[in-house]
């Protein structure tokens, strides 16, 4: 799916890339398809996912692609293992909407140089738990199905909305929090609970208060890129 339909989503992350980074993460990076084009425009990389299955397709797509800029690290969005301003670019695409954003935010935030930037694609919904709902989810993706068949044609279209309405993409939110109850350093149980995926407004409002100045922008119904620039000192 995201071979198909992310290159608009990673093209408006990629823009969003200060001039002069050095080093940038990729945080939630999946397989590692984002993580291989900034590879090829910064001179380190690192990739950071939960799940060690999405971590190994990602290092075989390093492997085939020959980046030797990477670095992949398993650890979790709310628990990041980094030091301090470790990174000059930030960039998260459709990864944070099921972490607790009030833990991810200041997390990623805390990550930034100074005159650095971080740069977010958030899914959004107005009616967040209908999205849990499979018979919800197949009339959602209705609407997205006449795109699908004007860009890409029937059959993959078909198999698109087969992909977004199966039970296994349903259950990905609930495995982001039986992967967290495995990591023997997340003590606090709160934090352990994938959270729904936010409306627009609770988003806008949360990004407002926990990154001061950023801008947000409604790319689609059902997403908003958030761009924030640390402070120079």
């Amino acid at each position: 799916m995201a071979r198909t339909t992310a290159g608009v989503r990673y093209d408006l992350l990629l823009n969003l890339m200060p001039q002069g980074t050095d080093r940038a993460l990729d945080a939630g990076c999946g397989t590692g398809l984002l993580t291989m084009h900034l590879a090829r425009r910064v001179r380190q990389v690192v990739g950071l996912d939960i799940s060690r299955s999405m971590i190994a397709v990602a290092k075989k797509h390093q492997l085939e692609q020959e980046h030797h800029n990477i670095t992949f690290v398993f650890a979790d969005l709310e628990a990041l293992p980094f030091a301090e301003h470790s990174f000059d670019f930030v960039v998260a695409a459709s990864s944070v909407q099921r972490t607790h954003l009030n833990v991810t935010l200041l997390g990623l935030r805390r990550l930034v140089r100074p005159g650095g930037r971080l740069a977010l694609y958030v899914n959004v919904s107005s009616f967040p738990r209908l999205r849990d709902w499979w018979l919800a989810r197949v009339l959602m993706t209705i609407p997205g199905a006449f795109g699908y068949l004007k860009s890409y044609g029937f059959r993959t279209m078909w198999r698109l909305i087969r992909f977004q309405t199966s039970r296994a993409w349903l259950q990905q939110g609930n495995d982001v929090e039986f992967l967290r109850a495995r990591r023997e350093e997340v003590r606090d149980r709160a934090l352990v609970s994938a959270s729904p995926v936010p409306t627009p407004a609770t988003f806008r409002e949360m990004c407002q208060r926990l990154l001061p100045g950023c801008r947000l922008e409604r790319t689609y119904r059902w997403a908003m890129i958030v761009v924030w620039e640390a402070p120079k000192r």
